[in-house]
């Protein structure tokens, strides 16, 4: 796997697609997918670090005024997130949304000479890209460590300084810890809950952690064994699965 970004160049050349040269270091092409890793799409570490360097703070993408009037308000759907009562909501409660990440970082211009420095390039060489919609959405996985649409602002600000290192480039550990963690959320939520109340089990577990502290201690010890969480949930899963067929296995004869 560690020879298969150095593949994909070789493929584009082979193919025809011209590569600008400073854009063709094999490390910008590592990829990351979203917390829900299942999902389409996908970004590379170029685009990913095009997002973090357009702001320092969540207060210069954190207004919006673009909105998508929703007809039933009690549908749980995604476009309840592009709402203006949804941003409202953000506004009162002093938390910055997904969304709005997703609105206004590509109004933003690359300006982390650092960060630009970190991969061998200029705040000019960013100039040329386009802002990747599915590198936002990673990027806000990391932040929230969860699939959660909601965060406080000093949350989001102090896990964004996290992601650079002391030389001002992308601390790659911190970044993919945060998604590390988002996913192990979203994977004990399935076995847990089931996709229909993941965005309820996110939004209390985060936002009271976020906010207040509270459970905080918890939240970390589960995340540490994620993979012994992970491992425990499915075998719980699995054993509940097969005791409940040969409990049916079993009434049968009685109901014949």
């Amino acid at each position: 796997l560690r020879f298969l970004p150095a593949m994909l160049c070789c493929v584009a050349l082979a193919a025809g697609v011209t590569t600008p040269t400073r854009f063709a270091n094999p490390v910008l092409v590592k990829t990351y997918r979203r917390a829900e890793f299942w999902d389409e799409g996908s970004a590379t570490l170029l685009d990913v670090v095009n997002v973090i360097g357009r702001w320092q703070t969540a207060n210069e993408w954190s207004t919006r005024t673009e909105f998508v009037e929703v007809e039933d308000q009690r549908a749980n759907t995604n476009i309840q997130a592009y709402s203006s009562k949804r941003y409202q909501m953000a506004q009162r409660l002093g938390q910055v949304e997904r969304v709005a990440l997703l609105q206004n970082a590509q109004k933003l211009k690359f300006r982390d000479e650092a960060l630009a420095n970190g991969l061998g390039l200029t705040v000019q060489d960013f100039d040329e890209l386009e802002l990747n919609p599915v590198a936002v959405n990673i990027v806000f996985d990391a932040l929230a460590q969860s699939k959660n649409s909601l965060l406080p602002v000093d949350v989001v600000d102090a896990r964004r300084r996290g992601f650079i290192a002391s030389d001002g480039s992308l601390n790659e550990a911190a970044f993919s810890s945060g998604l590390i963690k988002a996913r192990a959320l979203v994977i004990m939520s399935w076995f847990v809950f089931g996709k229909g109340n993941f965005i309820g089990f996110l939004i209390l577990l985060k936002v009271i952690t976020d906010s207040t502290g509270v459970g905080g201690d918890l939240l970390t010890v589960l995340l540490e064994r994620q993979d012994l969480v992970v491992l425990g949930l499915g075998s719980a899963a699995a054993m509940a699965a097969v005791g409940q067929d040969e409990g049916k296995a079993a009434d049968a004869p009685a109901r014949d």
